[in-house]
């Protein structure tokens, strides 16, 4: 019989994997004959029955026929009724049965079966040691119990009992991540449908339980790709705990949040470089030990991309194991996760070290040397449920919320898919490539123009009057600088070319008022400023550059990049010497590239680069020999990093399925180190990178030596701002698809 039931529960795994009704049917017949065979005084009687059931309950699903649910259920109370009082399972078995009443009562409507799954389940709890990892998931189904008894009468009891029950669940952290993350969700479903029964307080709890969460749900642990993919559940809850806290004028905690929700894979990766040195002042030994394993996480965690499967079904006992684990780079990377895992948790238990590694609050973001270097306001833009809303947080701490009462959220969707799906057909795919909307594309700048109209009418316009940013500076006074940190559809739009654009009478434009950059998030921007305020680190001496120029790949498919020797030949003019490196045709392999990355501050790439929707992780530059992907970038130390002009396409996309991770180069640069970096939104004319690289080094250089610049700034802003003036001059204002792409993001 124990045989059977092993085979019986193979046969139900492969079902859940390929769908076959075959595999089914037979462990269905399986389980049977392994019960029949079983005596009824065997205690593994009550193990077989319960995985019976299972079998039952996935035939009904598959059929819908009523008789296997009824044999489902007849099977786990006999199930029950066999198990011991003693028994460390019997909590597991009441537990299915009652979701069995449950799941009947939502079929048939029976009062009773509610009512019995209720007790069932309060059974199960009271049995269920307080450290079981299996509290919290039965305590969502009592929760869940619950919440279908106050849909069937409406009493003030059953929806507390319901949100005591989800609320427990969250705060027991042994339970699976995405367990009680899922019930803190059903909390803000609750609250957010029933106010009459909720209030701010309890609504800002539950949304910080799904806060608190997030790390663990977006787990260092997993493959980078599952990170972004996890981190999709996120977005939409964030912007709401955001828009929940504004309501309540809780500023701080708001921005606190948008922080908390936002880059969580770009925090995990910038973690493994953050500097220990108040660590290694106080606990050497642990310092110590995490620089070894973030060492290893780095060679570990970006070297491949995983698969995972999908959800396996859940029996009520596991089976057996059989043979040695594989061991692959996936499991080593695993591994040095728990390792780290548990060595934050020591460290956090030193007094001073609490909250060590853990997200930061506005105060701490704000008393940092870094923030005090900063070249301008913040601003972030977070999507509301009835309109979004910009945070800006000044240099001097505070932070001011500003309605855009005019941008809901279906707006933000459709300008967003007005661009992206006009600039998509009506642009070159490459670097280099014919671009078509030369001629089918004439005369349609009004609608580009319309889109730009409506940024700066319901985005741009009302966050620079908050600022007082509405008055163009005299002659010589430099432009204010805004660092912008949108989300959602607005990550995929220009903010920084927003303006009125008409063929009569043109202006205004953002870029008369302020020098614009984006950021990924605080912690990244941060991050910039504290690598150049570090005291190692001279911004304003002479850097040396590396130049990676490739007019043509050994790939098939893409088109020579003639332009590329042109922007080449003004990099060696406007920067001589021998401190450079140009890397040059069959000089610029992947290889060669990796090894020099390090020895340099500057780097430029003047090649073809694409965008992978399917895996973000595969967005790469085409090198002579093969693609340089984010992925790659992603696991390389860079120590003397300062600047990057991305002189490629597609390099600040994104994917706008998770628009708040930023899946893109620019973003993956400022990761692997580089405090600046200059990208492109979309692909760009092979003749006018030249131009814009030119004008770009030539002020950047002015900018450094002319002794203006204030601590903190690296004068890249300010060269890209002047830089496209150069270009949209010399094209035309209303030739959007060639000056709007190129834009500045960090310090």
């Amino acid at each position: 019989p124990r045989r059977l039931s092993n085979f019986a529960v193979f046969l139900l795994t492969r079902f859940e994997r390929l769908g076959e009704l075959k595999d089914l049917e037979s462990a269905l017949e399986t389980d049977r004959r392994a019960v029949r065979l079983t005596p009824d005084d065997d205690p593994d009687l009550p193990r077989r029955l319960s995985i019976l059931a299972v079998s039952w309950r996935a035939r009904f699903n598959r059929l819908g026929e009523l008789k296997d649910f009824d044999s489902a259920l007849e099977t786990d109370r006999r199930a029950v009724k066999l198990t011991r009082g003693d028994d460390p399972d019997l909590p597991r078995r009441l537990s299915n049965l009652a979701v069995h009443l449950w799941a009947r009562f939502n079929r048939l409507g029976k009062l009773t079966d509610l009512n019995s799954a209720l007790e069932t389940h309060r059974r199960a709890i009271e049995l269920t040691p307080e450290d079981d990892p299996e509290l919290p998931r039965r305590l969502s189904y009592f929760a869940e119990s619950w919440s279908t008894r106050f849909e069937y009468d409406g009493t003030p009891e059953c929806f507390h009992m319901s949100i005591e029950c989800y609320m427990t669940a969250t705060s027991r952290l042994l339970g699976e991540p995405l367990r009680r993350f899922n019930c803190a969700c059903a909390c803000v479903r609750l609250f957010s449908d029933h106010p009459e029964f909720s209030s701010s307080e309890s609504l800002m709890l539950a949304y910080s339980r799904i806060l608190d969460v997030l790390p663990e749900l977006v787990w260092l642990g997993h493959s980078v790709q599952r990170r972004f993919e996890e981190s999709i559940r996120a977005g939409k809850l964030v912007n709401a705990a955001v828009c929940a806290a504004i309501e309540i004028g809780d500023r701080s905690r708001a921005l606190e949040w948008l922080e908390a929700g936002r880059g969580l894979v770009w925090s995990q990766v910038a973690s493994m470089r953050t500097p220990v040195d108040d660590l290694a002042e106080h606990l050497p030994d642990q310092a110590r030990r995490l620089g070894e394993v973030q060492q290893e996480l780095q060679l570990s965690g970006f070297s491949s991309s995983l698969h995972h499967s999908g959800d396996v079904i859940a029996l009520d006992e596991p089976g057996p194991g059989f043979g040695a684990p594989m061991q692959s780079t996936a499991d080593r990377h695993r591994r040095a996760t728990i390792l780290y895992d548990d060595l934050v948790k020591e460290i956090r238990t030193h007094v001073g070290f609490e909250d060590f590694m853990r997200p930061k609050k506005l105060t701490s973001f704000t008393s940092s040397p870094a923030f005090a270097s900063l070249s301008g306001p913040v601003v972030f833009l977070n999507a509301g449920k009835v309109c979004y809303d910009a945070l800006i947080l000044s240099c001097t701490g505070e932070v001011k919320s500003v309605k855009l009462p005019e941008l809901t959220q279906k707006r933000a969707e459709t300008l967003q898919s007005i661009w992206t799906n006009f600039v998509g057909p009506c642009r070159a795919q490459r670097r280099g490539a014919v671009p078509p909307w030369q001629d089918i594309c004439s005369g349609s700048t009004t609608l580009e123009g319309r889109v730009l109209g409506f940024l700066w009418k319901w985005v741009v316009f009302p966050v620079l009057q908050a600022l007082g940013f509405t008055e163009c500076p005299s002659n010589g006074e430099r432009l204010p600088h805004v660092i912008w940190c949108p989300t959602g559809p607005l990550m995929q739009l220009p903010l920084h070319a927003a303006g009125v654009y008409d063929t009569s009478k043109s202006g205004p434009h953002v870029y008369d008022y302020v020098v614009s950059s984006y950021t990924p998030s605080l912690s990244a921007l941060l991050r910039c400023y504290e690598g150049i305020c570090s005291a190692d680190f001279h911004s304003h001496s002479d850097p040396r550059m590396l130049v990676v120029a490739v007019p043509e790949t050994t790939r098939k498919g893409l088109s020579r990049l003639p332009g590329v020797r042109d922007e080449t030949a003004r990099l060696r003019r406007v920067m001589p010497g021998r401190t450079h490196t140009f890397l040059e045709d069959e000089q610029a392999s992947v290889e060669v590239v990796l090894a020099t990355l390090d020895e340099h501050a500057w780097i430029h790439l003047a090649c073809h680069g694409s965008q992978n929707v399917q895996d973000p992780t595969k967005s790469a530059f085409e090198l002579y020999d093969g693609q340089l992907s984010l992925s790659t970038l992603m696991g390389k130390a860079s120590t003397k990093a300062e600047l990057a002009f991305l002189s490629a396409c597609e390099t600040a996309v994104g994917d706008p399925k998770i628009p708040e991770e930023s899946v893109h180069l620019a973003a993956g640069m400022l990761a692997v180190g580089y405090k600046g970096v200059v990208a492109t939104m979309w692909s760009i004319r092979d003749a006018d990178a030249p131009v814009i690289v030119e004008a770009y080094y030539e002020r950047l250089l002015d900018l450094r030596g002319s002794g203006t610049l204030e601590r903190g700034e690296t004068g890249a802003a300010y060269a890209l701002h002047d830089a496209v003036k150069c270009l949209r001059e010399k094209v035309g204002e209303n030739d959007f698809e060639r000056w709007v792409p190129f834009v500045h993001f960090g310090a």
